[in-house]
């Protein structure tokens, strides 16, 4: 799938799921921090009180049901994650209350934790393998792969942060609450002191500067620093990745209580309550054993290893229907997240002549004037239908009924105008066509124009090969505010979607209101843009044959320049 790197900053949303900490202890072996921290044996949340709170905003709450409605659709054609590449995101950490605080200590100490989100959220977690012992017990449930990555920002940091390019995104008292606006575009964690719970998040965040509140007795792993130090049971990491899972819109796997609550989520099994401690692999309710080792549980760090595949599918796919912003802001924060093989591929000149291959009518022969006599889109240089006899049968090629295989007594029996030779090839070619489109799947690219229609165009390559297996262009200003569905059939394989606009202003909106957007075989919405993008938008995904459906989604853009001369007006139809 898709290389998107995801920088974390966690706030206020919605529904806010609060994780409390109860049966307080004094932890023996940390005497410096005995009066400061306090380590808890128990996790509970109180969901509902944060969600009645935030429910009162009525601007809020719609804000949230829409971007639940996006996902959900989005689930409807990707219940399955199929990673190829995982997504990027952006985190910030955000340390509070401290006093001296060592800050080498605190930075190290946020990477440990992105370290391990990381594992758990690619399923690269160790102890991911304990469920083979009891897998048995759950038919078609495996620990799954988000295809999710989180990387600690460490370039193009907000002004006034103070923080230089090249260090982390840490900050050490800059930040008071669960909300940041400074930091919008990124996942923030915010890490305080003596908050009576373990953590809370949204269900199901905006990245608006919003983000996940983690307790310092609860973040990362290890020794920890002056004033965050992990305490057992929760010293592994994994109150912040069951913390971000509420973020990306999971609910406990119990959802509100009872058998008949659901957690949205088809392969987790009904659940009547929470699960503590670590409990006996049998445990169960509703009529089936509780999947309580999935990170969504209440149980100890040690004691949960997983999220099911449609946990995995639910996050993802929140991701990709809700947080452009963090995606197209990757980067511009983390070092080392750009695609450059495909960049420096599809920046190629092969034949030097100052023209982008992907630009050029004739890119295996210098053609810096791109001269095409026949406006055919094959330039002069490698257009053999220039010539006056392309295949030398001495008819010369205006007047030749088949001008690409000899036939100096040009037969046409069926008196068509196109010689026999032809027709035959044609023929051939038409069940060639019927045969392939047998197998493979039709999609529908559809293009709404802007007042530069022409500025527009299209390819699909397939990522296996790096070959373009379909495109169109050459629209013109009769299309201006009109629709075009390009039907397009593709076999089994993955592929990437450029649409590419020449003049650098994307489809939307200076001149006109331009978009595209992409229907499955039976006109489903699998991907709309709204057109917003400078010179390219890339969308990657995948085709399967074996479900007859489309699977996967990773999308790329780049922003509009800035310094772009001013277009002459036409009158927009849309």
């Amino acid at each position: 799938m898709k290389n998107i790197i995801y920088c974390c900053f966690i706030a206020t949303a919605f529904f806010f799921t609060s994780c409390n900490k109860e049966d307080v202890t004094q932890s023996s072996n940390q005497t410096e921090l005995s009066d400061e921290l306090t380590a808890y044996s128990q996790r509970t949340c109180n969901t509902e009180g944060h969600q009645h709170s935030l429910i009162k905003d009525d601007a809020y709450k719609a804000s949230y049901e829409k971007r639940v409605e996006k996902t959900n659709k989005l689930i409807q054609t990707r219940s399955v994650v199929d990673c190829t590449e995982p997504i990027v995101l952006p985190i910030a950490v955000h340390f509070q209350g401290l006093s001296n605080p060592d800050a080498t200590c605190l930075k190290a100490l946020a990477q440990i934790q992105i370290d391990i989100l990381n594992a758990d959220y690619q399923a690269q977690n160790a102890d991911a393998s304990l469920f083979n012992a009891v897998a048995s017990n759950y038919p078609g449930v495996t620990p799954s792969d988000a295809c999710i990555k989180f990387c600690l920002a460490d370039q193009g940091h907000p002004a006034g942060s103070g923080i230089a390019d090249g260090e982390p995104a840490v900050t050490i008292n800059a930040t008071t609450g669960d909300q940041s606006s400074t930091w919008s575009g990124y996942i923030n964690i915010f890490v305080q002191a003596n908050t009576g719970l373990l953590g809370y998040s949204p269900l199901g965040g905006s990245g608006n500067g919003d983000g996940v509140v983690i307790d310092a007795t609860a973040f990362g792993s290890g020794a920890g620093c002056s004033g965050v130090v992990p305490q057992a049971p929760y010293n592994l990491g994994r109150t912040l990745t069951h913390e971000l899972g509420h973020y990306l819109l999971l609910d406990h796997n119990w959802g509100n209580g009872g058998c008949n609550s659901d957690d949205d989520v088809s392969d987790t099994p009904n659940q009547t309550e929470p699960n503590y401690g670590c409990p006996n692999a049998n445990s169960s309710s509703c009529g089936s054993i509780d999947l309580h080792m999935s990170y969504m549980d209440y149980t100890n760090d040690a004691c949960m290893y997983m999220f099911s595949n449609g946990q995995a599918a639910r996050m993802n796919n929140y991701v990709t229907a809700n947080f452009q912003n963090m995606i197209d802001n990757i980067g511009n924060v983390c070092s080392g997240s750009d695609d450059g093989e495909e960049e420096e591929e599809e920046e190629e000149d092969t034949d030097n002549d100052g023209v982008d291959d992907e630009e050029d009518n004739c890119p295996t022969v210098a053609n810096p004037n791109q001269e095409d006599s026949d406006n055919d889109g094959i330039g002069d240089a490698c257009d053999n239908t220039n010539n006056n006899d392309s295949d030398n049968d001495g008819v010369d090629n205006q007047e030749d009924n088949c001008p690409t295989v000899a036939n100096p007594n040009q037969e046409d029996s069926d008196n068509d105008g196109i010689g026999d030779v032809c027709d035959e090839e044609e023929e051939e070619e038409e069940e060639e066509e019927e045969e392939e489109e047998e197998g493979c799947y039709n999609i529908t690219l559809s293009l709404t124009f802007d007042d530069y229609p022409e500025e527009t165009t299209w390819k699909i390559k397939d990522l296996s090969t790096g070959q373009t297996v379909v495109s169109g262009g050459g629209y013109t200003v009769d299309d201006i505010g009109t629709t075009i569905d390009e039907e397009i059939c593709l076999e089994d394989g993955c592929y990437k979607l450029i649409v590419k606009d020449s003049y650098g202003d994307g489809m939307c909106c200076d001149y006109g209101y331009g978009s595209f957007s992409v229907l499955d075989e039976v006109g489903d919405l699998f991907y709309e843009s709204d057109g917003n993008f400078g010179k390219k938008e890339k969308v990657k995904f995948c085709i399967d044959l074996s479900e007859a459906k489309v699977a996967g989604l990773d999308v790329e853009k780049d922003e509009k320049s800035a310094n772009l001369v001013a277009k002459t007006g036409r009158t927009s139809k849309n």
